[in-house]
């Protein structure tokens, strides 16, 4: 840092950006997540009649590992 910059305050800028960032990727993630359950949902509605209970936890948690793998 040039202590004779006219914009050095004392203070770190950076920080700032960080902060959006991770604004920006905690809203992502609550889209992400919104988007999951959704999908869940449907899916719930539509295969509940054809599988037992045990088989549609499963395959909820297979949907949900895929999904996060897919979005890493």
């Amino acid at each position: 840092m040039n202590p004779d910059h006219p914009d050095n305050d004392g203070d770190d800028d950076d920080d700032d950006d960080d902060d959006d960032a991770n604004k920006i990727q905690a809203n992502h993630q609550q889209l992400h997540w919104k988007h999951i359950i959704k999908s869940i949902n449907i899916t719930i509605i539509t295969v509940e009649s054809k599988f037992y209970r045990t088989e549609l936890i499963t395959m909820m948690i297979f949907m949900m590992m895929m999904t996060n793998y897919l979005y890493l």
